[in-house]
């Protein structure tokens, strides 16, 4: 993955991970579709008349496509995370964590903050300049 999708993927991974967790609960609400009836027997010999009930879940012809894009979906932030993994410096690397790949990401002034910067440009240059190396 080249630096320049790598970029525009981390802009992307918290669409992504809301998404996926849409998803999913669309994909649950649709196997939790229980669905019954009850049925009799044959009436023919040596079969007696009696009834029996069928249970199951409902059936959703939405439902694979609901799994197959939950499955790209997971694929796309395990190779986000993987290309993450293989960044060498590990201050853009923390950088990108607590840029992007927080459930609750952070802004460049407490980003700064944390890293001990007197600056909330300081990070978010640091980050430009390895985006920008060839």
């Amino acid at each position: 993955m080249t630096k320049e999708r790598l970029k525009q993927s981390l802009k992307n991974y918290q669409s992504i991970c809301a998404e996926l967790e849409d998803l999913t609960v669309r994909l649950d609400q649709c196997r939790s579709e229980e669905v019954g009836d009850i049925v009799s027997s044959s009436a023919e010999f040596p079969f007696t008349l009696h009834s029996v009930r069928v249970e199951g879940y409902a059936y959703h012809p939405e439902r694979v496509h609901l799994e197959q894009q939950i499955q790209k979906l997971r694929e796309d932030c395990a190779d986000i995370l993987e290309e993450v993994s293989k960044i060498e410096d590990s201050l853009v690397r923390l950088i990108i964590r607590y840029r992007y790949l927080q459930a609750a990401p952070l802004g460049w002034k407490e980003i700064g903050r944390r890293m001990g910067y007197h600056s909330e440009s300081t990070a978010r240059m640091i980050l430009e300049r390895y985006f920008s190396k060839n």
